[in-house]
């Protein structure tokens, strides 16, 4: 079911902007970057990850467009404090992520974009499992702010910031909500090529 709503979002966006395409333009871009991660709550330190996929650009007019696409995105976090034990704990998570964002050209190809990215976990690993939480909740939200720049021969930079809406946890036996409202959060660093 949880799967369903996720393939159902994007194929809703790229329906969107394929029924569009006679109208207007719409472009496609693969891209592969550099995440910069760490889980709100835990105390851990920054780790990076990977991301790559595909986007789907459709522009409303020179100035606006919407840009969403499928991705595969490494987050988690290392050196976590575990009371009452010598060892440090590290979390990494892979996801499936479908952003949903409205871009802005401000000058040229400068632009800036907002959004919501619907996420779903496709793997957890937590080390040394001393822990009260899981890490799995099949889908979570995040939001994204950002900007780029599109060159006119294809090649196209961007840099985000992604905060989660939703706590990525879940109790083993925890009672206390804010015992496991963790969020992820990232710095994305990408580049790619618009055709």
């Amino acid at each position: 079911m949880r799967t369903s709503i996720l393939i159902a979002s994007f194929l809703v966006a790229a329906t969107m902007a394929f029924t569009a395409s006679a109208q207007r333009k719409v472009y496609f871009i693969p891209k592969a970057g550099l995440n910069v991660t760490t889980i709100t709550k835990t105390g851990g330190d920054w780790t990076t990850g990977t991301n790559f996929g595909l986007g789907i650009e459709w522009l409303i007019n020179p100035k606006i467009g919407i840009e969403t696409g499928i991705y595969y995105s490494g987050y988690g976090t290392k050196n976590i404090d575990i009371a009452n034990l010598n060892e440090k704990q590290t979390i990494e998570l892979d996801y499936i992520q479908v952003p949903i964002a409205a871009k802005y050209y401000l000058y040229k190809g400068f632009n800036i974009f907002a959004g919501p990215q619907i996420t779903y976990i496709i793997n957890e690993s937590v080390k040394p499992v001393h822990t009260s939480l899981a890490y799995n909740k099949d889908l979570s939200v995040n939001g994204l702010i950002g900007a780029g720049y599109q060159f006119k021969f294809g090649l196209t930079f961007s840099a985000a910031y992604i905060l989660g809406v939703t706590s990525i946890a879940q109790p083993i036996y925890a009672a206390n909500e804010n015992t496991y409202n963790r969020r992820n959060q990232a710095f994305q660093f990408n580049m790619g090529w618009r055709f």
